[in-house]
């Protein structure tokens, strides 16, 4: 009771509170996750002539200093000679026009048109060298259908599988230009670093998130000197919904949507001091009964402040606790945080058994195996005091709805373990007992 009291009494929390509780506009009028809506912004911000007057402090030059560094930790696909001249300060580069939903006229991929999010064309006055930016603008989940394979032949004209170019097809890029792909994502800094590749399909495309977009384009230009207070004021308007959780009636049931795109440097500082300093409190507040109605009557301000930490920590421990914090607060209560040979997981019922039995035949199981129904019976055996009978098998079962109800454990053989049960209190506790007993190097930290 003490903690509690002390936690509602800390100005530090009723700051972060009185900071995460403030409306933006965006979150006003509920487009706070709307992708277009954000596409907008960004067309306003480099069309906005007040700040993109050709200098070191633009808009642009704060791009390109982020691509660049992204480009250099990911893919390496931009121009040397480019991305020196940028760096050295040598360029000096000026907007010509930035559009949102771009139609790909003359072109389909895969039979279905596309639109570009953000296309921004720009001029570097020494070379006289074009520069086009095709941005791909992801809220809430990696992209479909090819769209970045897509975009990428539009704007090079190249014919790739899938493309089909009609005779009204013009493309908007010559030989010699910079053309430059970025795939834009909430995704937080440790999900960037572990998933880059796996993303988007294109390998031409450099990926970024929200939270950059805040610490290398914005907040340099919130603290100049130079940028009007009307535009510092729009600025700090859109990163406070960038701090805000999705949610409605209209909102995916994702992950992305349920924690914040991005936060501001002082409110992530508050989030981790304020973390760190009652984090038992929180994680009792959220697994155990006994402070269940202090962890409800919380739940706003504990979402915000485990995504804060989460959007930007590259530590995987802290990125997985808090990850799993935040499913727990929005009702997700059949997760396990598991330490699987020394990584951390978040599984569902089901993935926790199927997951176990994987590790089990790796560890336990020879290879090859030259009698693989002696071997089912054999697990069957040993796995007794989970399920008597019938837990692994030959075969894939199927229900009515054609759905599996078993999943192929150990590769190259037909060995088939049974994933519908977990959601029983008969089988799961006795799976749980059996994990403890094993010895294998798989640990349940939280359910």
């Amino acid at each position: 009771m003490k903690r509690m009291q002390e936690f509602n009494r800390d100005r530090d929390v009723m700051y972060l509170q009185s900071l995460f509780s403030s409306t933006s506009i965006l979150e006003t009028v509920g487009v706070e996750r709307k992708e277009t809506r954000h596409s907008k912004f960004f067309e306003w911000l480099f069309k906005m002539p007040e700040i993109n007057s050709v200098n070191v402090n633009s808009p642009i030059m704060h791009l390109l200093d982020l691509l660049i560094r992204r480009d250099q930790e990911q893919c390496n696909v931009l121009d040397d000679t480019f991305k020196r001249d940028v760096i050295m300060r040598n360029a000096k580069i000026e907007i010509n026009d930035a559009s949102t939903e771009v139609n790909t006229k003359g072109l389909k991929f895969k039979n279905k048109l596309g639109k570009i999010d953000l296309y921004i064309k720009a001029f570097e006055q020494k070379s006289k060298k074009k520069i086009h930016i095709c941005i791909e603008n992801k809220v809430y989940a990696n992209e479909h259908d090819g769209q970045t394979i897509k975009y990428y032949a539009y704007m090079t004209g190249e014919n790739v599988e899938g493309a089909e170019f009609a005779k009204e097809y013009k493309c908007p890029t010559n030989k010699g230009d910079e053309k430059i792909f970025v795939f834009l994502t909430p995704s937080s800094e440790f999900e960037m670093k572990k998933r880059w590749d796996k993303m988007c399909d294109s390998k031409y495309y450099i990926r970024i998130n929200y939270q950059d977009i805040v610490d290398e384009i914005l907040n340099p230009l919130v603290q100049s000197d130079t940028t009007p207070q009307s535009v510092k004021d729009k600025i700090e308007q859109y990163v406070c919904t960038l701090g805000i959780p999705g949610g409605g009636k209209d909102v995916p049931d994702t992950q992305l949507s349920k924690t914040i795109m991005a936060s501001n440097g002082e409110i992530h500082r508050l989030a981790k001091q304020i973390f760190d300093e009652y984090k038992e409190l929180i994680v009792d507040a959220v697994l155990q009964n006994k402070y269940k109605d202090f962890g409800n009557n919380h739940k706003p301000f504990l979402i915000n402040l485990l995504s804060t930490i989460n959007q930007q920590t590259t530590d995987e421990e802290t990125y997985y606790k808090t990850q799993f914090l935040i499913l727990r607060l929005s009702g997700k209560n059949n997760n396990y945080l598991v330490k699987n040979k020394g990584k951390f997981q978040i599984y569902i019922q089901n993935q926790l058994g199927l997951e176990f039995a994987r590790l089990y035949c790796d560890e336990k199981l020879p290879k090859p195996i030259n009698n693989v129904s002696g071997t089912v019976q054999q697990l069957n055996t040993v796995f007794a005091s989970v399920k008597s009978v019938g837990l692994f098998s030959m075969s894939r079962q199927r229900n009515q709805k054609h759905q599996y109800l078993y999943d192929q454990i150990y590769d190259g053989y037909d060995i088939f373990f049974a994933n519908n049960i977990w959601g029983s209190a008969t089988y799961l506790p006795k799976l749980e007992t059996f994990i403890i007993e094993s010895g294998l190097d798989f640990e349940i930290i939280w359910k």
